[in-house]
């Protein structure tokens, strides 16, 4: 049996702008593979009041670390709208969301060094759970894609 991907970020309530923690950690893992990434974003608000976090991804492994370090310059597709950075994730609320169609509350992507990872989440409490999987452009798992996202 195959394993299933993973995503898992959890809230930090101590976070703030005094002590500059993110406000979720957490990791993903994707189906058939053994390594987890850590993820760390910390949250804000876009001009249009819409939820949004940025953030850090790193492999779990120090070995793992040092291969993606060396490999920082692979053009691989990306999604629309969005430029990250190797090492980089972000995470959009969905305003679409809702219990009728089983959207996710919030989805994103993590910049791998030969790839982007897509990630979907649900709202559970102070956890978000979800799946991550590899972007892939001719795919619809791009339906979600916000246009051109303007940070505060």
């Amino acid at each position: 049996m195959a394993e299933q991907s993973k995503f898992i970020l959890t809230f930090d309530k101590s976070a703030n702008e005094v002590n500059r923690r993110p406000n979720l950690r957490g990791l993903f893992k994707l189906a058939g593979e053994e390594v987890s990434r850590s993820i760390a974003l910390w949250g804000g608000t876009s001009k249009s009041g819409m939820l949004y976090a940025r953030g850090q991804v790193s492999p779990e492994g120090i070995s793992d670390a040092i291969r993606a370090g060396k490999n920082q310059g692979a053009d691989v597709p990306a999604p629309p709208n969005v430029e990250l950075k190797v090492g980089e994730a972000v995470l959009f609320e969905n305003d679409k969301a809702s219990t009728e169609n089983r959207q996710p509350k919030f989805f994103g992507y993590a910049r791998e060094a030969d790839r982007y990872v897509r990630l979907a989440g649900w709202e559970r409490g102070n956890i978000i759970t979800g799946s991550a999987e590899p972007y892939r452009p001719s795919s619809t798992n791009d339906d979600l894609a916000l246009p051109s996202p303007e940070f505060e």
